[in-house]
């Protein structure tokens, strides 16, 4: 039987951590919701003298009062449980949000001024972030007011987590990340503006080229259906000359491919070409199963210099190619430093260009026209606190690794 007399009498656990940090997230969902607006952290250097003084004050205040009752629940584990939980559910609500699809809401979306679709904006997730930073602090006060050698590691770990945590809720405010085009062969520049933000990068940046590779592109058969609707059935290998397929009784081979094509109007066909942009097309033979030609004929997915080419095969039914998808695409910058010293970077999807403090991360371009594309999106960043995270991140491993490592203990027995 259960010593409790009622649910807060001390030490408070699970259940009681539970109710807390649920309505603390409650009342400032109630507060979102009244006044609206999202989430804004402090702006530099305010916001990382919060964090250092909010560090150091429940540190210390733990440290002093390590045998209090409120002191031991605000620097153990049920707080923590709690604080997780809570968090988990968040963003689980946030991925069943409907959600703008350019990242905005509005109001035709559910509870805009809540931001459950994008918890990072509103101030129940930093509620129990917050929580969670203070709660980790106190854990770290309590071991230092008891300080062991063998508490080292927990020390290291906790430090850690406080770093992470704390420079990546800094990095709300101080991280700039900008969206820009650029034109191929457009003159040079180190400003770039976006919605009134202006971002000035340390040297000058002119889009010498853009180039894209593409995955050879694939047949599919489209049948029509009684309904008005249209069943759409594509192979599963890519376009080759020589190769073949089949869709039930209809068979197809591939007798000429050009992996880049455009239609000449005056010979009424297709012919090779090394124009940037140009779509493949593929010259094909279709029978049935018993050996009778269907039909025989171009199939191109067309592009910005040709229209598209389907093969018919009789009623309700066409032979189509479907548009090759991008294996690669990368942009070439002609850079221009302060100095005067001019080089070329080539920037590629996932390698981005580094200047001084920025990242310049190549993002999408004209799909329309494909390899033609005159322009290329760039998103251009700042995250002064990424090293910081990064520094928090390998103390939480090395915390890690010295308790598992050096605690025999923990294996149950003497590690060998």
């Amino acid at each position: 039987m259960s010593s409790r007399t009622h649910f807060w009498q001390t030490p408070w656990r699970f259940s009681q951590s539970l109710v807390i940090v649920g309505g603390v997230v409650l009342s400032l969902l109630a507060v979102q919701l009244l006044l609206g607006g999202r989430a804004i952290a402090p702006q530099y250097p305010a916001n990382r003298m919060a964090f250092a003084i909010l560090s150091l004050v429940t540190i210390t205040a733990a440290a002093a009062f390590v045998e209090f009752s409120f002191v031991r629940w605000l620097g153990g584990l049920h707080l923590s449980l709690a604080c997780g939980s809570l968090i988990t559910i968040i963003l689980i609500l946030s991925t069943l949000m409907p959600s703008a699809p350019s990242g905005e809401e509005t109001v035709n979306f559910f509870l805009p001024r809540l931001h459950l679709a994008y918890p990072h904006r509103g101030w129940s997730l930093a509620g129990c972030l917050a929580i969670l930073f203070v709660n980790v602090a106190a854990a770290m006060g309590r071991r230092i007011r008891r300080f062991q050698a063998r508490q080292l590691s927990f020390l290291v770990l906790h430090g850690g987590i406080l770093l992470a945590m704390g420079m990546a809720m800094c990095a709300t405010s101080e991280m700039v990340s900008l969206s820009v085009k650029m034109s191929v062969g457009g003159s040079g520049t180190e400003l770039f503006v976006n919605g009134g933000k202006e971002i000035f990068l340390p040297a000058k940046l002119r889009l010498a080229s853009f180039d894209l590779e593409n995955y050879p592109p694939k047949l599919a058969l489209v049948t029509a259906r009684g309904d008005g609707r249209e069943r759409f059935e594509a192979t599963e290998r890519w376009c080759a000359k020589g190769e073949s397929f089949s869709w039930g009784e209809i068979e197809a081979e591939i007798l000429e491919f050009l992996p880049s094509a455009i239609f000449r109007m005056d010979q009424n066909g297709w012919e090779s070409t090394d124009v940037k942009g140009a779509c493949p097309a593929a010259f094909v033979l279709v029978k049935n199963t018993n050996g009778r030609k269907l039909a025989e004929g171009w199939v191109s997915c067309g592009g910005p210099f040709s229209n598209k080419a389907e093969l018919p095969l009789g009623i309700g039914r066409a032979l189509v190619m479907i548009p090759p998808s991008p294996s690669i695409f990368r942009a070439e910058f002609q850079i221009v430093e302060k100095n005067g010293r001019a080089r070329r970077e080539t920037v590629v999807v996932n390698r981005p260009l580094h200047i001084g403090p920025w990242w310049v991360y190549l993002t999408n371009y004209d799909v329309g026209r494909g390899a033609a594309s005159r322009w290329a999106g760039f998103q251009i960043v700042n995250d002064p606190t990424l090293k910081y995270v990064y520094a928090g991140l390998a103390m939480i491993l090395a915390g890690t690794f010295w308790i598992l490592w050096f605690r025999p203990d923990l294996w149950g027995g003497k590690r060998t």
